[in-house]
């Protein structure tokens, strides 16, 4: 900065107004600069600001804000517009004069992309709702304080001795940057519905993944390879983002379960129905497999309702000493483990262990039989006494 004022001031002849109107030209420069991404700035808003729902908001903002972080952290840098430091843009900044420190003023900002480049995708996507005039204020005031240092110096020509000199602290303090824009991340978060939590997560791994790759390409690379790998970093990012949204959100059940509890079991028992009870747990994988493709499918869904089976959901994720306890009486530590409780047989369970399929599932409620009165279960009582269950029954299947 302090180099940059000279040279305005030796353009200037040592002229205190020529070197103050070279700086507000030159901040004039800057300012263009902003303006015209808050130009562009509003025209997103208008043509898709309409499109944005809360949650794809803020899982869209998540993902810029997060690759920002990782480019102050240096996993990989923005590039400079090929333009600059070439050609026109650079012939117009080295002349002399007023044109001169204006083209000056618009190279420099352009050139600082990589800095405030992070910075400014996040304002991208803050602005993205916010109205024009709101827009226009929030790049005008950045365009203001990218541009004050040259204009007080401008004013105030000592105090060039009180600038910070260049060194190692700037790009200790780049990083730092980085992680404020993390946590601004987990702030974010904070906006999400719970079922978004890990697929965005998983989103912002293929970001951090496909960033990662763009950032370990040299610059000597000849340019149609870097935007090969570009491509590359992006596609894998938009991959895993599009599996995850895909694959990680949990849908809707199409069995009506309700939760388990002893006493509802022996309510439900008691009133002669069949009873069909899932063990799961959030952290078992092959309980998930399960239920998707084994348990909660139309096939099972319409043989339920048609005998009047009363689904139990057995939720162990907190390690619940109720739900233990019951899998115990079944002769089981562990799960995924099924177990259908067939009407006016309750210390008979038939149960499925580990990994099932829908045909094993389905025989073993064709062999449990329907209900004694097949209509709806209705929500139950106080619990009736009722036998627990005792030895259980493996499936014939």
């Amino acid at each position: 900065m302090a180099l940059r004022f000279c040279r305005l001031s030796k353009q200037g002849g040592q002229s205190r107004s020529r070197v103050i109107l070279l700086n507000l030209i030159y901040s004039a420069g800057m300012m263009a600069v902003f303006l015209v991404l808050a130009t562009l700035a509003v025209t997103l808003h208008s043509g898709w600001g309409q499109h944005f729902g809360s949650a794809a908001f803020n899982i869209s903002l998540s993902a810029l804000v997060f690759a920002m972080a990782l480019s102050f952290l240096g996993v990989w840098e923005i590039p400079i517009p090929g333009f600059v430091g070439s050609g026109a843009a650079a012939e117009a900044a080295s002349r002399e004069g007023v044109w001169g420190a204006f083209a000056k003023g618009v190279v420099t900002t352009v050139i600082a992309t990589p800095c405030s480049g992070p910075y400014l995708g996040t304002i991208f996507g803050f602005t993205i709702d916010k109205p024009a005039y709101i827009t226009y204020l929030i790049f005008v005031a950045v365009g203001l304080g990218m541009a004050s240092p040259y204009l007080l110096i401008g004013a105030f020509p000592r105090l060039v001795k009180l600038l910070p000199k260049p060194g190692a602290w700037m790009d200790t303090f780049k990083q730092m940057m980085g992680f404020v824009l993390l946590g601004t991340v987990v702030f974010l978060f904070t906006s999400l519905k719970p079922e978004y939590f890990i697929p965005t997560f998983a989103l912002l791994i293929g970001i951090w993944a496909g960033c990662w790759w763009i950032g370990r390409m040299p610059f000597t690379l000849a340019r149609g390879r870097r935007l090969l790998g570009w491509l590359e970093g992006a596609a894998f990012a938009a991959v895993v983002g599009s599996a995850a949204f895909t694959f990680l959100i949990p849908g809707e059940h199409l069995l009506q379960w309700q939760p388990f509890t002893r006493p509802m079991l022996s309510e439900f028992t008691g009133q002669g129905k069949t009873v069909l009870v899932e063990f799961t747990a959030n952290w078992c994988p092959t309980c998930k497999w399960n239920m998707a493709h084994a348990i909660d499918t139309d096939e099972v869904r319409r043989l339920v309702e048609e005998n009047g089976v009363v689904p139990l959901l057995a939720d162990w994720s907190d390690g619940s000493e109720e739900v233990h306890d019951m899998l115990r009486s079944l002769q089981s530590e562990s799960i995924p483990l099924l177990a259908i409780f067939p009407a006016g047989k309750p210390n008979q369970p038939i149960v499925l262990r580990d990994l099932v399929s829908q045909r094993q599932v389905l025989e073993a409620l064709k062999n449990a039989g329907p209900s004694r009165n097949p209509g709806m279960a209705r929500t139950p009582g106080p619990a009736r006494a009722s036998a627990a269950p005792t030895e259980p029954a493996r499936s014939r299947s």
